[in-house]
C-alpha cells in the first residue's frame, strides 16, 4: 500500500470558481474528523475501490456538488482507495484553511473524507485508509501542527462524523475502524540553530516562528508593499510552521526577490514566482523562460519555503513538492542565512535577507 497525493492544481480544479475558507493558524488544529461522499459512482461500488481516472473526475464534481456551500469542496482533502490498494489523497480546502464539513469543528479539525460508501463493507479497504489516516497525522505532527495530540474523551483526536451530528456518516464499518488509529506522541518543533562558528546575528532557517502574523502584516504595510503581498502574509505563516520553517525568513526573501510584490526586472506578476525560482534547467539570470512559473501565488510561496527548507536539510517528499528545484546536491548545505552555501545568488544575498528577517522581527 501507497500513497500518493494530487495538488488541486493535479486534479484539475476549476480556477474560475473561488477557493472558499480562510487561513487559520497551525496551532489551532486539534482535532480530525472523518466522512464518506456516499458515492456511488466507484469502479467497484461494493468494494468501494476507484480508478485514478474515476476518482479525479469525482473529485471535479465534488467541487460544484454542493452550491449552498460556495462550489468549493467542503473537506481538507479526500481519500481514494484505488483498485490496487494504494491510497490517492487528493487536496480539498488544504490544510491550512478552514473546510465545511463538520459545525463547529472547520477551524480547530481537518476533515477528511473516504469517497465511497462504508455502509457497506470492503475490509481491504478500510485497512488500507485507516493506516493511511494514520500516516498523514503523524506527517502533520511532525510537519507543524504540533497540538494534534490526544484530546479525545475515548483517547484519540479522530472524530467520525457521528460523533458530533446524528448521521450515519462515515458509515458503520469505517466508524468502527476509527480506533485502531494509534498514534505515537507528537515530535517536538524543530529549533534550529546556526552552525558553531556562525556570526551571532546569524539567522536559522529551520526553527520555530520568531514573528508573528500580526509582525508579518505589519512588516508587509511598513514596507508599502503592494496589497496581494500583505494579503500572502497569511499564507506564509502557516506554511512555513507546517515545513518547521522560521516565517521570517520566506517572507523576507519574498520581499528581497519580488520587491514586495512591485515585481520588476526578469520576473512578473504572471510568473507567480516569489522567490526567484528557476525551472529545473534552469537559464540565464536575464531570461524570464529560464524562471519558474506556478499556477498561482499560493503554490510560489510554497516552493519558497520548500526551496529554503531544503537548504537547511529538510527533504520534501514529491508528492508535496512544488520547488522545481529540489535537488539533493543543495539539500543541507546551508542551515543558516549567514552561512557561505546561502552565497549561491551572490555574496550579498544572505546577509541581505538576514537584515530584512531583522527588520520583521521589529515590526
Amino acid at each position: 500500500m501507497a500513497d500518493r497525493y494530487l495538488s488541486r492544481a493535479d486534479w484539475g480544479v476549476n480556477t474560475n470558481l473561488p477557493r472558499l475558507g480562510f487561513n487559520v493558524d497551525p496551532a489551532r488544529r486539534t482535532e480530525a474528523h472523518i466522512h464518506h461522499t456516499a458515492a456511488v459512482d466507484t469502479s467497484d461500488f461494493t468494494k468501494n475501490r476507484w480508478t485514478i481516472k474515476n476518482a479525479i473526475k469525482y473529485q471535479r464534481q465534488l467541487q460544484t456538488i454542493r452550491p449552498d456551500l460556495g462550489k468549493d469542496i467542503p473537506y481538507t482533502e479526500v481519500f481514494y482507495v484505488l483498485e490496487n490498494l494504494d491510497v490517492a489523497i487528493m487536496e480539498g480546502r488544504g490544510l491550512s484553511r478552514t473546510g465545511a464539513h463538520t459545525a463547529g469543528h472547520n477551524t480547530a479539525g481537518f476533515g477528511w473524507a473516504v469517497a465511497g460508501n462504508f455502509d457497506l463493507g470492503d475490509p481491504d479497504a478500510i485497512d488500507v485508509v485507516i493506516a493511511s489516516i494514520d500516516n498523514r497525522i503523524r506527517w502533520l505532527r511532525k510537519s507543524g501542527f504540533p497540538n494534534l495530540t490526544d484530546t479525545h474523551p475515548a483517547g484519540r483526536i479522530v472524530y467520525g462524523h457521528r460523533d458530533t451530528k446524528a448521521t450515519a456518516c462515515p458509515g458503520g464499518h469505517l466508524f468502527a475502524a476509527l480506533p485502531r488509529i494509534t498514534l505515537d506522541p507528537p515530535a517536538p518543533p524543530p529549533t534550529g540553530t546556526p552552525p558553531p562558528d556562525a556570526p551571532a546575528d546569524d539567522v536559522p532557517i529551520l526553527a520555530a516562528p520568531t514573528v508573528t502574523l500580526p509582525q508579518l502584516q505589519r512588516y508587509a504595510t511598513a514596507r508599502r508593499g503592494t496589497a496581494r503581498f500583505r494579503e500572502l502574509m497569511v499564507c506564509v505563516w502557516p506554511q512555513s510552521v507546517a515545513y518547521g520553517v522560521d516565517p521570517a525568513v520566506p517572507a523576507a526573501i519574498m520581499d528581497h526577490e519580488a520587491a514586495g510584490g512591485h515585481f520588476g526586472g526578469v520576473l512578473g506578476p504572471e510568473h507567480h514566482n516569489w522567490g526567484g525560482i528557476k525551472t529545473t534547467a534552469g537559464g540565464d539570470n536575464n531570461d524570464p523562460d529560464a524562471h519558474a512559473r506556478f499556477p498561482d501565488d499560493e503554490t510560489g510561496v510554497r516552493a519558497v519555503i520548500q526551496h529554503a527548507a531544503l537548504y537547511a536539510g529538510l527533504w520534501i517528499p514529491g508528492e508535496l513538492r512544488v520547488d522545481p528545484r529540489h535537488f539533493d546536491s543543495i539539500r543541507g548545505t546551508a542551515r543558516s542565512l549567514l552561512s557561505d552555501g546561502w552565497r549561491w545568488a551572490g555574496p550579498d544575498h544572505g546577509p541581505n535577507v538576514a537584515t530584512k528577517v531583522r527588520r520583521i522581527r521589529a515590526a
